[in-house]
């Protein structure tokens, strides 16, 4: 099976969500797809940098909120774990490990780090007893 990459965006055509060739040369490539037939479609949104740093500000506040957490790796791998975004290594001896996954770019689209991100927030907020509006308040003022 050939694989063709088309770049699309999300329209809403008569109150309905579709996806639509975006620029030239993507119309030139949606032109070649059988009409009236399926075709797969795999979602991949590339991660906005400012959304990242901000999870990273989010962090860096509540090291400096939970003394049990000091800094913004361990907020990071607090909530991690939390959220279970995690592999379980079996070692021979049959020892066990946790070990976090990553959410660098490479590992995550913004499709997924927006849904990582509203978890995350989410748990953060139970933990620290504010509501999200309390936090993202506390992070505007630290910028």
């Amino acid at each position: 099976m050939s694989k063709t990459k088309i770049t699309m965006i999300k329209d809403i055509i008569n109150g309905k969500p579709c996806l639509l060739p975006y620029g030239a040369a993507a119309i030139k490539d949606f032109q070649n797809v059988s009409g009236q037939k399926p075709v797969i479609v795999r979602a991949h949104q590339p991660r906005n940098p400012k959304h990242h740093d901000r999870i990273w500000s989010i962090y860096q506040i509540a090291a400096e909120t939970d003394p049990a957490l000091e800094t913004a790796d361990q907020v990071s791998e607090w909530v991690k774990i939390k959220l279970g975004y995690v592999d379980y290594i079996i070692k021979h001896e049959g020892q066990s490990l946790v070990k976090t996954r990553s959410i660098a770019f490479e590992s995550m689209d913004q499709i997924k780090f927006k849904m990582f991100y509203d978890r995350a927030i989410k748990a953060l907020c139970e933990r620290l007893g504010v509501d999200v509006e309390d936090l993202l308040d506390q992070k505007e003022q630290a910028a």
